[in-house]
């Protein structure tokens, strides 16, 4: 039992014995005299054949039999094999459903791109579409949304109003496009902006911005004598553009009021009380009159006023300056008047009418031209009129004596009877006749007058009511 005891005391020893070999050591001749790196570093004496090792700070002697055979560094062994591939994970448990969104802001109705609150636009075209019910507020919406940089609106299709759009005086507007109908009875304009103050603040606000409106229809309700609703009152303004517009069954088509250099270019009026009315702010704001918020230097170009029983003026100006038509129409059933001038401000001037042509189914009430003035020249030139009834009455005003000029009227340019005449003159008022021919002038002169007995006289006298051929046949 001793003897199996010791047998198993000896077996690390004779292991250990049988590993002792230095795998990694420094080398010196005699005791080295550098202070080792690690602990239990071995270092051998090749001069003497000895062994020492760093311990404590300093090189101790050791028999080689001592050693440790794990206390150098061992060589780099082989990379070892790939591990074989590991086992796959089982597949995790689905996670639960999450909670569903609140549902997103409706959009604006009929406006593409939708109109932002804040008004933020920076570029691009403001598209308005229908919404089946009333297109008014989305109009307003695109409106509003182009008051910040002057972004151009184009209404799509047909839109129905219920009432009107307000539009900014201070901010540049253009609208184009689209039909637009008037859903109700009521009284209303379409497009409309506020009452000036006074005459000073439509002068500072409303004169600095451009309009402009093209390429459209608007249709009031009524289609009879009762019309309620306007088309365009835009109370002042300069530099307004209205083109290749056309208005049916409307009080009035449009009202330009202390409108300064604006065009009105291929427009008609159909079916509407008044057509197109160029007018002062005289009785319409207050503190203006007919010298501080004259509608001066406007151009009308090819207007068209298609008349219905109840129509009342196809165009009317009003104490205006240089007010230029070239291209008037006057059809349809009837018109009170067809074209309504009055010149009595002493900032207004005359006529100046450029090809009008008058052709309705009924005679005009009053006068296909109606003419109130006092001491001016009113020009008609190249006019086309088929049985006008009266086709120009002047009325003088305070005690004046208007003349009235009429241009290259060739034969069988103006038809009548010899029973009716067509023009009814007044004291005082010139007739002149430039390069017209037969029958309008010569032999049928001396029927074509009512109101007063003429005198055939080139010289100009106050009070003379006369009539004067130039350069044409006697």
């Amino acid at each position: 039992m001793k003897n199996l005891l010791l047998f198993l005391l000896l077996i690390p020893v004779i292991t250990t014995a049988q590993t002792n070999r230095v795998r990694d050591y420094s080398v010196s001749c005699g005791k080295p005299l550098n202070a080792g790196t690690t602990t239990y570093q071995i270092n051998k004496d090749t001069c003497n054949n000895t062994y020492y090792r760093w311990v404590s700070n300093k090189w101790n002697a050791i028999e080689s039999s001592n050693l440790n055979p794990y206390s150098g560094k061992g060589e780099k062994g082989d990379k070892g094999d790939p591990g074989v591939q590991g086992v796959q994970g089982i597949q995790g448990a689905t996670g639960s459903q999450g909670v569903q969104g609140i549902p997103g802001v409706k959009g604006a109705d009929g406006v593409c791109p939708p109109c932002p609150i804040n008004n933020t636009y920076t570029a691009g075209t403001i598209y308005v579409f229908t919404n089946g019910v009333d297109d008014t507020q989305s109009i307003q919406r695109a409106i509003d949304s182009s008051n910040a940089n002057f972004r151009p609106i184009i209404k799509v299709g047909v839109l129905k109003r219920g009432s009107g759009v307000i539009i900014d005086p201070t901010k540049n507007i253009w609208i184009s496009g689209g039909t637009e109908l008037a859903i109700n009875d009521n009284a209303w304009t379409f497009y409309a902006c506020p009452l000036p103050a006074n005459s000073q603040d439509a002068e500072d606000r409303y004169t600095n911005a451009m309009r402009v409106f093209e390429n459209m229809t608007i249709r009031g309700w009524n289609s009879g004598a009762n019309q309620k609703q306007t088309g365009f009152d835009l109370m002042a303004g300069e530099n307004n553009r209205y083109i290749n517009i056309k208005g049916f069954n409307l009080k009035r088509f449009i009202d330009l009021t202390f409108a300064l250099k604006t065009r009105v270019e291929s427009c008609e009026a159909n079916a509407c009380i008044d057509g197109l009315i160029i007018r002062s702010g005289n009785g319409r704001y207050p503190n203006a009159t007919n010298s501080n918020s004259c509608s001066n230097t406007c151009t009308v170009v090819d207007f068209r006023s298609y008349g219905a029983t109840w129509t009342n003026i196809g165009l009317g100006v009003y104490d205006a300056s240089l007010v230029k038509v070239d291209g008037l129409e006057i059809e349809g059933g009837y018109h009170n008047i067809g074209y309504d001038h009055s010149s009595i401000g002493l900032s207004s001037t005359g006529m100046d009418l450029t090809r009008v042509h008058f052709e309705c189914a009924l005679p005009c009430g009053i006068a296909a031209i109606r003419i109130t003035s006092s001491t001016m020249l009113h020009i008609i030139d190249q006019p086309n009129m088929v049985k006008p009834s009266i086709m120009v009455q002047v009325v003088p005003y305070a005690g004046g004596y208007p003349n009235v000029k009429f241009r290259n009227v060739t034969n069988q340019r103006v038809f009548f009877d010899d029973v009716n005449p067509i023009l009814k003159s007044a004291v005082g008022v010139g007739w002149m006749f430039e390069n017209c021919d037969h029958p309008f002038v010569a032999y049928k002169m001396v029927k074509i007058f009512t109101g007063v007995t003429m005198t055939n006289s080139c010289i100009r006298e106050n009070g003379l009511s006369r009539w004067c051929i130039i350069n044409s046949p006697n």
